[in-house]
């Protein structure tokens, strides 16, 4: 098991997923990504409620390929975690942990 870490010491999977929740959360919510720090803000003082919520946890599974069935208790468990902590790194903290996103979408995986 690699114990690399990015220059913020989040493992550089969950950077990486937590840059696609960033840019997820802008469209949904219609904010700037730069206005949205990865570690700091939280999901509902961006607007954001309920409703946007599954769009965005829909949309970050989907990027990253999670078959329909284990979609099913991910979702929860994304669901539960945003509202125990609204950050786009707790969301990418809870994907990388249920072994998903290893690298970024499309390619761009991290060193």
């Amino acid at each position: 098991m690699s114990t690399d870490v990015a220059p913020s010491g989040e493992p550089p999977a969950a950077e990486a997923v937590a840059g696609a929740v960033r840019r997820i959360w802008a469209d949904v919510l219609e904010v700037e990504v730069e206005s949205i720090d990865i570690h700091h803000s939280d999901f509902f003082e961006l607007g954001g409620y309920s409703l946007l919520a599954l769009q965005s946890i829909g949309r970050l599974l989907a990027e990253y390929g999670v078959d329909e069935v284990a979609s099913v208790e991910l979702e929860g468990a994304l669901l539960n975690r945003l509202f125990e902590e609204a950050t786009p790194m707790a969301q990418a903290e809870c994907l990388v942990a249920a072994g998903h996103g290893a690298a970024a979408p499309g390619g761009d995986a991290g060193p």
